[in-house]
């Protein structure tokens, strides 16, 4: 039975493993963003709002992507090719499942709960944005939104995001 000090521990790296997953994957994003030509001062990671996301300008605004069609107007300007968009989209998923794969590759301190929380964290993402998708027939997060850019390439990369992190997770 754990005691008081052990279950504030846990709760205490458990929330920092949280968040270190979360800022990884908005950098991922970012990082994707300036890799296919999105210039710094047009977008910005907030994390201070839920969900925490890369932010696009309209001139003085900042647009989140919960501004759907408006978030989609702007980011074509800069994701003329289905590829961009893709590696755009896909580049949260992507940095945080390298991420995961070193951390737990090098065994640094609590691998195994950084695995679990960031493998339940895409598990539940992917069943929350399937039923959004089903519930509204728009794309409403990452997962539905490669699917959304292409079928194929965006399925692909689902299947390869959650099939690499299951195999991290293996690897604990």
């Amino acid at each position: 039975m754990l005691d008081l000090h052990q279950w504030l521990l846990a709760a205490l790296v458990w929330s920092i493993a949280y968040y270190v997953i979360v800022v990884v994957h908005e950098t991922g994003h970012y990082l994707a963003g300036l890799l296919i030509g999105i210039p710094p001062r047009e977008m910005k990671i907030v994390l201070s709002k839920f969900p925490q996301h890369v932010a696009l300008r309209e001139g003085e605004q900042w647009v989140s992507p919960l501004e759907t069609s408006r978030y989609v107007q702007l980011a074509e300007r800069f994701m003329p090719t289905t590829p961009k968009a893709l590696a755009f989209v896909a580049g949260g998923f992507i940095l945080e499942t390298l991420f995961l794969l070193g951390w737990v590759m090098l065994r640094l301190p609590y691998h195994q709960v950084v695995i679990i929380l960031a493998l339940g964290m895409t598990l539940l993402y992917l069943i929350a944005d399937v039923v959004m998708f089903l519930k509204t027939r728009q794309a409403c997060m990452d997962f539905s939104g490669l699917f959304s850019i292409s079928p194929l390439w965006g399925g692909t990369l689902v299947v390869l995001i959650v099939g690499a992190q299951l195999w991290i997770f293996t690897l604990r």
